[in-house]
């Protein structure tokens, strides 16, 4: 990378902000910033020293001796690694009463800026486009439905073994969404400069390669070390072709290749698979891989991993839709409608 890029992304609570956050920085190679994450840790210290938060004058010392940074994912309290610490209910709860105190805001503000001014980052929250990077070079605004956003948080729940009352989860993301859209310090709202993304009937992929999208098409983000786009396809489709045809009008390089006489080998699936960060089945679902002889499908399904990598590589196969490989990024899956905001 040449250059430090900042890329912004707001929204409420359960829109799927972090989710597609990581993602994005693991296709360009930056640094993810959970800012949610250093409010918990500046709650975990308030429980530690036994700080009142509404006390104004023990908080401003306790802030004065705080640093809260990241290093491998994980968050740091002045030099500890504290991720494993801040996601109880209680730790939870004191981080959203507290956040709201302009002191704390303030420190914090400052420390995400400085992370800002020392390498490219993603950061997630609810006002970094409107408060803590207003000259961010990339802004996203992450919403759904409440409805949608509901089922997501009941669902997560209910796999964690918690009995769920739907109506009641979306009442209180609606609350929520209220006081963080109110709040008298940097509310909740998008920035006029940033990209709205609804991501109600969107896949975490399709998201994330919208974003991708902004972020490659003008020019002035991360260019990859592999940066030829390689589309990997049956050679009579026309979704392929469209998609080639569109970039080739904007000068951007792109292969067709003809995977009934160029298969990808077993190597090539391997590392598409791992560079798309996707779950195997996923990845071959997504990718909309069939093949010649009736049945196979649900043989594939019932084989062990490595078989699979195998068979694919080994036999002709057809493909519904293309694979994009870009750098380090695999995108799959995507139709016609998709391929401008994709690119």
């Amino acid at each position: 990378m040449d250059r430090i890029i900042r890329i912004a992304v707001d929204g409420p609570a359960g829109a799927g902000k972090s989710t597609v956050a990581k993602l994005v920085a693991k296709a360009l190679g930056i640094d993810y910033i959970d800012t949610g994450a250093m409010y918990r840790a500046v709650a975990l210290k308030l429980a530690r020293t036994g700080t009142d938060y509404k006390d104004g004058e023990a908080l401003a010392v306790m802030l004065a001796v705080t640093d809260v940074d990241f290093s491998g994912g994980h968050v740091h309290l002045d030099g500890e690694d504290v991720e494993g610490l801040i996601r109880t209910p209680e730790i939870s709860a004191l981080a959203s009463s507290s956040s709201a105190v302009l002191a704390i805001r303030e420190k914090l503000v400052a420390l995400q800026r400085g992370m800002g001014q020392k390498k490219s980052v993603i950061m997630d929250g609810r006002d970094i486009g409107t408060n803590v990077f207003t000259d961010a070079e990339y802004k996203f605004y992450i919403t759904a439905s409440p409805h949608v956003r509901a089922v997501r948080r009941a669902r997560e729940l209910e796999q964690k073994g918690q009995r769920v009352d739907l109506a009641q989860v979306e009442a209180d993301i609606i609350e929520r969404d209220y006081n963080d859209s109110h709040r008298e310090h940097n509310p909740l709202k998008k920035a006029d400069d940033a990209v709205e993304i609804d991501t109600s009937d969107m896949s975490i992929e399709e998201v994330v390669g919208a974003m991708l999208a902004v972020i490659q098409a003008d020019g002035k983000g991360i260019t990859a070390a592999n940066a030829e786009p390689l589309f990997v396809c049956y050679p009579r489709c026309s979704t392929c072709r469209k998609a080639k045809d569109w970039l080739d009008a904007r000068g951007i390089s792109c292969e067709l290749r003809d995977i009934k006489t160029d298969n990808p080998t077993e190597a090539e699936l391997r590392e598409w698979h791992r560079k798309s960060g996707l779950p195997l089945k996923r990845f071959f679902n997504t990718s909309g891989l069939l093949y010649k002889e009736l049945g196979l499908s649900q043989k594939l399904k019932d084989m062990p991993d490595d078989e699979q990598f195998r068979l694919l590589a080994s036999d002709g196969m057809l493909v519904k839709r293309p694979i994009l490989v870009r750098g380090e990024t695999v995108l799959l899956g995507f139709k016609d409608a998709e391929y401008e905001r994709l690119f």
